[in-house]
């Protein structure tokens, strides 16, 4: 959770209301293509072992250096202090509504697909096929649907893509293109969510503010969302995955309309992002030196 509050804060920070959601539609891109690999690397090698956890504790590692190369400066350090929640709350309740719901519907899937899968009588390598195809569907939409939203807004887009993926998830009987279709437009809602809710925030100046309350709403929903919804699979069937997302996804669907009033009416200015600049130890002290000798200038003026 750490690593994705610095990294989104620091895309917002670096971009504008035009161009937002068609930037954390690439981040988001990035971020689902290597989820779906990782679901192929079910397969090499004993999933009781401790093996796979060493890889994936080698490719977080090796995700520092281009970090450590990069020449791009980082944006201004924010202040300290508290995270007020329910300003954020007020700044858009619609946004942080559907960071829970998509905390919700992204956990459940990956924590309990593979079980609708292993249902379905499949082994190790079809359960890791099977969550790739709905993983790598959210690539399909992430693209088109920032754009999309970055011209026509952002509620219209959350509600088309949370209405299809509803649907998708009411007809579910494990074919391979419905997986494809919750996938497609399930994904890019909460890179929309992010998007709609740093609208407001680049205006307040609280980028790191927003990423972090958006990410406490969605792991709240990560956390509550696989034990409920674990609950109801093993009080009535497999199937009850797909019944409990599309019940989180229509709620997603009706919010835009229910809460639009409350948003559309605020009035969005053109953010001017300012690059953080790395200063020389000479520098620092040169312009300290002329600071307080301006200073003493005025005092002595006065």
């Amino acid at each position: 959770a750490g690593l994705v509050m610095v990294t989104e804060s620091w895309l917002n920070a670096a971009t504008d209301n035009r161009r937002r959601g068609g930037l954390l539609a690439i981040y988001m891109i990035v971020n689902y293509g290597c989820s779906g690999s990782g679901q192929l690397l079910l397969g090499v090698a004993d999933t009781q072992s401790f093996h796979l956890f060493t890889l994936a504790s080698i490719l977080y590692s090796l995700a520092l250096v281009p970090l450590l190369l990069t020449r791009a400066p980082a944006p201004p350090a924010p202040g300290g202090g508290r995270i007020d929640y329910r300003s954020l709350l007020r700044l858009s309740p619609l946004g942080f509504v559907v960071a829970f719901c998509s905390g919700v519907m992204n956990a459940s899937w990956h924590s309990l697909g593979p079980l609708y899968a292993a249902s379905l009588g499949g082994g190790v390598e079809d359960i890791s096929r099977f969550m790739a195809v709905g993983v790598f569907a959210g690539l399909l939409l992430q693209w088109p649907m920032g754009r999309w939203s970055d011209r026509v807004g952002r509620q219209r887009v959350l509600a088309l893509c949370a209405v299809v993926a509803a649907a998708a998830a009411l007809m579910m009987q494990g074919q391979w293109w419905q997986i494809a279709v919750y996938g497609a437009f399930a994904y890019p809602l909460y890179s929309l969510c992010a998007a709609h809710v740093n609208d407001l925030g680049a205006q307040l100046g609280k980028t790191v503010e927003v990423a972090s309350g958006l990410l406490v709403m969605f792991g709240i929903g990560s956390f509550l969302g696989p034990l409920l919804i674990g609950y109801l699979m093993d009080a009535y069937q497999p199937d009850a995955l797909f019944w409990a997302l599309s019940v989180m996804a229509g709620i997603v669907t009706v919010m835009p309309w229910v809460l639009g009033s409350r948003i559309s009416g605020r009035k969005r200015r053109e953010f001017v992002p300012v690059p953080g600049e790395q200063l020389s130890t000479s520098e620092i002290y040169s312009a300290a030196r002329q600071d307080r000798a301006v200073a003493s200038t005025s005092k002595d003026e006065s």
